[in-house]
């Protein structure tokens, strides 16, 4: 009978009363890469490069994966862009930590190469303000610290001498124990970071560090005609601000926001566009990675300092 519902027919589920969909082809991200201790304060971590890839944002956009390697907070996984157009410093920054490439060089590997031939690195952790929720995530990729890296090669040494040495005398059960090496579980300090930047930005010539300060959000009127050594003050001061306790409230964070709409469908991401200043004629004929980009590229008009 026309009209009648077809018996067994999957029943239609919207939007406002329900889920429907299917994820076939979405790549699943477990929160924190399973780790499920408290989230790390701000500070600098031991870590290690866990995966890179090609993201979705645009043809030369990375995103990089890594891991907190020791202390109280090793498994915590945390996320980081870059980008071969737009922020290729960023780029270079993580290369140069991972001891890919040497400041200045050039690199034609695949993403396999440089996950073999990645090292140890540090991360540096923030606070954002996300949805009223204080989370961390990674600000910037740091090479190891040399005490990290002096350490190795004395319990190489230790080893090599070990068959040689004659067994330790027991020692009193009351004999005090070895202080756990603090950089295990206590975070390096924002000045600790601020000072393996400069370290970095030291490295670079001039017009490197020009374009670093292009990209960190300073103006040409900032940095025209200034020195090297000023370039990197300047860019010091804007990567750590005094007092930053978390990102400015008053910008937006670009990767949460890229988060957030890749989860919405078609017309929210029309509706969203709408919201960050788009004119709905751009919109026509978009789909959904497009309205994506667009939505990026209004929230960046909206504050130039990304």
């Amino acid at each position: 009978m026309a009209g009648r519902a077809t018996r067994g027919a999957r029943k239609v589920i919207t939007q406002e009363t329900g889920i429907s969909g299917s994820f076939k082809g979405v790549e699943y991200k477990e929160s924190g890469g399973g780790y499920d201790g408290p989230p790390p304060p701000r500070g600098l971590y031991p870590a290690k490069l866990t995966s890179v890839g090609a993201h979705t944002t645009g043809d030369t956009a990375i995103v990089w994966t890594f891991d907190i390697t020791t202390g109280k907070y090793a498994g915590w996984r945390g996320w980081v862009y870059s980008d071969m157009d737009n922020a290729q410093w960023k780029t270079q920054q993580i290369l140069v930590a991972l001891g890919v490439i040497e400041p200045e060089g050039e690199i034609n590997k695949t993403y396999d190469q440089i996950m073999k031939e990645a090292g140890d690195c540090r991360v540096q952790i923030i606070t954002e303000d996300y949805q009223d929720e204080l989370r961390p995530k990674v600000k910037n990729v740091l090479k190891p610290s040399e005490q990290s890296a002096d350490a190795d090669d004395e319990d190489d040494a230790d080893d090599e001498d070990f068959d040689d040495k004659k067994p330790a005398a027991k020692t009193s059960g009351r004999s005090k124990k070895a202080d756990p090496d603090p950089e295990d579980d206590e975070p390096a300090t924002d000045d600790e970071a601020r000072e393996a930047r400069e370290e970095e930005l030291s490295d670079l010539k001039l017009p490197a560090l020009k374009k670093a300060a292009k990209e960190a959000g300073l103006a040409l009127a900032d940095y025209r005609g200034k020195s090297e050594e000023e370039l990197v003050e300047l860019i010091l001061d804007k990567e750590f601000p005094e007092g930053d306790d978390k990102e400015s409230d008053d910008g937006i964070d670009l990767d949460a926001l890229e988060e957030e709409l890749e989860d919405l469908d078609l017309t929210a991401l029309k509706k969203k566009a709408v919201e960050f200043g788009a004119k709905r004629t751009e919109l026509k004929d978009l789909d959904e990675e497009e309205l994506i980009d667009l939505i990026l590229e209004k929230a960046e008009e909206q504050n130039p300092s990304f």
